[in-house]
């Protein structure tokens, strides 16, 4: 018993002698990945619209929208334009003077949902 209490405190010992040696990591794991590069210099417009409508949740004022994974309300901007409408199943866009709708795919593993008021 001495000498595993012995092996552990000498374990203890040059682990923290280790780790005062001044030496860092080259990376940080618990660090978040730097999800600002969008391909889409400062100054350019975006060279597209969002794609795909992947879902949306009716809910008066407080309606969302999942577009391109990016979850919206009217009034806010992805990729560039702003989220002008949220229906049921569509969402309107606008971009400038350009508009551009977009909709549920029937065969995409998409969902619309009526918020219940309770």
């Amino acid at each position: 018993m001495v000498r595993i209490v012995m092996a552990l405190v000498f374990f203890a010992a040059s682990f923290c002698a280790a780790a005062e040696d001044g030496s860092e990591l080259a990376n940080n794991p618990f660090a978040r990945p730097d999800m600002t590069d969008s391909g889409v210099s400062s100054g350019d417009e975006p060279k597209g619209w969002p794609e795909q409508l992947r879902a949306t949740l009716i809910d008066g004022a407080r309606s969302l929208a999942n577009i391109d994974g990016t979850l919206v309300t009217v009034g806010e901007n992805v990729d560039g334009a702003t989220v002008t409408h949220i229906g049921e199943g569509v969402v309107t866009l606008a971009r400038g003077e350009k508009t551009r709708t977009l909709h549920l795919e029937d065969d995409a593993p998409t969902s619309t949902r009526r918020a219940s008021r309770e």
